[in-house]
């Protein structure tokens, strides 16, 4: 086509992909591996994978390069998507008046997940009680309560139902909070 490769790339990203290109063909690197835009005919641009590499195995001699372009469009997209799905559920999350959570069905209910509202609800932040080994989300239910909760949940799950509650915990300032729970258990083959 007698145009330089470079001219087909989106214009913001060619002096990247040039002085990828160039530390190729002057033997200052071997190979390359970058994400880029490229413009087509009809002037849209792309996402592609570039890999090229070197034809030349001694360094710092001046070579040929050769390389394969493959359209990844599609992941991006769908890489934008994701980001945009997460932006919007952490959104929903962060107005939620109470906690979301997510544990596991052990003897101290581990958490997996905890929402922003978990200040709230239990003075603790998200980051203090998610995979911490040394929290237990049953030591801070009210003594007088935790057989009942425990039992409760131990037997809806059992059965693979729902759960609501009303129970007592003690929060991280030493309060007796009241607190409404509904859940239910997240199964999988194993």
């Amino acid at each position: 086509m007698n145009k330089p490769f470079v001219s087909f790339v989106h214009p913001e990203d060619r002096l990247l992909v040039e002085a990828h290109v160039k530390a190729l063909t002057r033997g200052k690197r071997n190979s390359c591996h970058i994400e880029t835009r490229m413009i087509a005919k009809n002037g849209t641009s792309y996402w592609v994978q570039l890999r090229a590499k070197s034809m030349s195995s001694l360094k710092g001699e001046k070579t040929s390069v050769i390389g394969t372009l493959t359209d990844v469009s599609q992941m991006k997209r769908t890489e934008a998507s994701l980001r945009a799905n997460r932006r919007s559920l952490s959104m929903l999350l962060s107005n939620i008046p109470g906690m979301v959570y997510r544990c596991k069905n052990d003897r101290n209910w581990s958490f997996e997940f905890a929402s922003d509202g978990c200040l709230d609800v239990t003075g603790y932040e998200p980051y203090e009680i998610v995979g911490d080994p040394n929290f237990s989300y049953v030591e801070i239910i009210h003594p007088e309560d935790r057989a009942v909760v425990w039992e409760h949940v131990r037997q809806q799950v059992a059965m693979r139902r729902k759960f609501q509650m009303i129970y007592r915990i003690i929060n991280r300032t030493g309060n007796v909070k009241w607190v409404w729970e509904q859940g239910k258990g997240v199964f999988s083959s194993t």
